[in-house]
């Protein structure tokens, strides 16, 4: 086929094509995701490495998300121009970067620079790919090429920090932040070969992004998906501590789970976006509120013999489903500003994962683990409510998302 013959039949670009780059960025996102979870797998070696406490090292979790949620909006705002193509690149670049200066760092200084660089990469890379499929899948396609690009998210969870731990295990963490350096090329050089030419379509700007955030629909979504993820990451960054010391779970069931968990997110990740493309509403509302449920469910079922497996793997499940939903209620919210709305939702993400970790802190503090799986299940709630009332306008052709981007924000 030709390029034209696609177009003509709804392609932008050629339908083999087209799923190859899907599967060259879901592997982009794949390599980025597990960059951003090095640490959590090697904490413990970084602190000792470094001369610095755990809580210390903690940092370099926190660094990448909180720079992440500045660098969505403001490279969101300002890359109108440049061909998508070139900019996942650049992005890719810089994580490869990053990782290989984390892995030389003489200290710790240095290494939080290393990840505030991937932060920047990270806010980049997401502020444009949830909006990628529009531009080069059928418009039929979008749900699962969208899912499929999301699925790096799943699979990192999955395969990353149990990885990581068993590599830090047997390899010193410098080499550990060698390896990921490895794939992280390996992934922007897939991308280099597979990836079109996407060029840019109206794009935003840093006067722009405020106007949009005016409209009644982006509203509700950012004020859903802001309390839903504060919500999630509040409890399950405490949900180790949770099980081993509120339920005396063993390490070894405890492993059990958080892959569960992980397989959970996988599955979820490709339900909810195949829901998301058909009916918006029922996977908002539903996702929403079966996180709400499965939050609770912490405090009530795990009492059970196989409560936790059942709750865990349902949590996991939901979670899944979460990011691509949201970015389906994010096309539908602003359809003539795809990209646009993309930018914010990524930085309202990292924003919530940032804020989420620290507030469930305060409450771990205030209340135990237990307050924090409470805690959250209330503003996962309270975001349920926000999806009842959203607004999603109908949507627009994938032509005339790309004529009119930008135009009417």
């Amino acid at each position: 086929m030709t390029s034209r013959h696609d177009a003509s039949h709804g392609w932008p670009v050629p339908p083999r094509r087209a799923w190859t780059a899907v599967i060259a960025i879901s592997i982009g996102s794949l390599a980025l995701v597990i960059s951003e979870l090095l640490p959590v797998g090697m904490i413990s070696e970084i602190s000792a490495g470094m001369g610095v406490s755990e809580g210390i090292a903690g940092l370099t979790v926190a660094m990448p998300a909180i720079v992440a949620a500045v660098a969505a909006f403001v490279l969101g705002a300002t890359t109108g121009r440049v061909d998508r193509k070139h900019l996942l690149l650049a992005y890719g670049a810089l994580f490869v970067v990053s990782n290989a200066l984390s892995a030389l760092a003489p200290d710790f200084a240095v290494l939080l620079i290393a990840r505030g660089l991937l932060g920047v990469s990270i806010g980049g890379f997401w502020s444009q790919a949830g909006g990628l499929a529009t531009r080069i899948t059928h418009e039929r396609s979008v749900g699962r090429a969208t899912a499929f690009i999301f699925s790096g998210i799943s699979i990192g969870s999955v395969v990353g920090v149990p990885t990581i731990q068993f590599l830090a295990t047997v390899l010193d963490w410098r080499l550990v932040f060698w390896l990921a350096t490895a794939f992280a090329a390996a992934a922007v050089v897939g991308q280099a070969v597979a990836l079109p030419s996407i060029p840019a379509v109206g794009g935003a700007s840093l006067a722009t992004l405020p106007r949009l955030l005016r409209r009644g629909p982006v509203v509700l979504l950012v004020l859903g998906a802001l309390t839903a993820w504060i919500g999630q990451y509040a409890a399950y960054t405490f949900i180790t501590p949770y099980y081993a010391e509120t339920l005396q779970t063993p390490q070894a069931l405890m492993t059990t789970l958080l892959v569960l968990y992980g397989v959970g997110g996988i599955v979820g990740n490709f339900l909810g976006g195949a829901l998301a493309a058909r009916r918006i509403r029922v996977a908002v509302v539903g996702t929403l509120g079966a996180l709400t449920l499965a939050l609770a469910a912490t405090q009530i079922l795990t009492e059970a013999p196989a409560g936790p497996v059942v709750v865990t793997t349902v949590w996991g499940l939901v979670v899944g489903a979460g990011p691509v939903t949201m970015q389906n209620w994010a096309f539908r919210a602003a359809p003539d500003a795809r990209e646009a709305v993309s930018a914010i939702l990524a930085s309202v993400l990292q924003a919530a994962i940032a804020i989420g970790s620290a507030v469930g802190g305060v409450v771990v503090d205030l209340g135990g683990t237990g307050a924090a799986m409470w805690f959250g299940a209330a503003l996962a709630l309270s975001a349920t409510a926000i999806g009842l009332f959203a607004r999603f306008p109908k949507k627009t052709t994938s032509a005339a998302v790309g004529s009119r981007a930008g135009s009417s924000i």
